[in-house]
């Protein structure tokens, strides 16, 4: 997937032309996508994502966010990972954070049997896409990047405090706080 701001949208916002520089303005752009995907926890960039999230015994949160979809659940069962089924498991992807919670087994053989198993895995492995599709990226945090990248690029890679203030004030309510 691309990167939320384009070589040119960047060059736009630094008002350069050439291209003498193009390598040190992807970079920032990078750098730029990192910080605030670190500071909202959201994926700008579409991606797979494995997360170990230890055992499960009810529900448990996802740290990637948005637009998640599980696409396999494995846990640790006689040395060798054991992949669940889709009906083992249920995933609110719309609440954030996500949520995977195990089906409640109903029987030896029935749907969920393997859920139990994975109930007293002390290792279960989540892998889901999860990231903002092409385009998508809320335009208060395409602005951050852009402070960001400005900020970079004038400082040759350092940030200023006026920067990092400002980019952070554009975050501020995409960002999950934690109580």
């Amino acid at each position: 997937m691309p990167e939320p701001v384009s070589l040119e949208l960047a060059k736009l916002q630094l008002r350069l032309d050439g291209t003498a520089e193009n390598a040190l303005i992807e970079q920032s752009i990078t750098a730029a996508r990192e910080w605030v995907e670190k500071y909202t926890g959201h994926l700008l960039v579409r991606r797979e994502v494995v997360e170990v999230v230890g055992a499960l015994r009810n529900t448990v949160n996802l740290s990637a966010w948005p637009d998640v979809v599980v696409t396999k659940v494995e846990y640790l069962a006689g040395g060798a990972m054991v992949s669940l089924d889709a009906a083992d498991f249920r995933v609110a992807p719309m609440q954030r954070p996500a949520q995977l919670a195990l089906v409640a087994p109903s029987g030896w053989f029935g749907a969920g049997a393997r859920a139990a198993g994975a109930a007293s895995s002390p290792v279960i492995t989540v892998t889901m896409q999860a990231g903002y599709a092409n385009g998508a990226v809320p335009a208060q945090l395409v602005r951050a990047m852009l402070v960001l990248i400005a900020a970079m690029y004038d400082g040759r890679g350092s940030l200023s405090d006026a920067a990092i203030a400002s980019a952070t004030g554009l975050c501020r309510p995409y960002r999950r706080w934690r109580v």
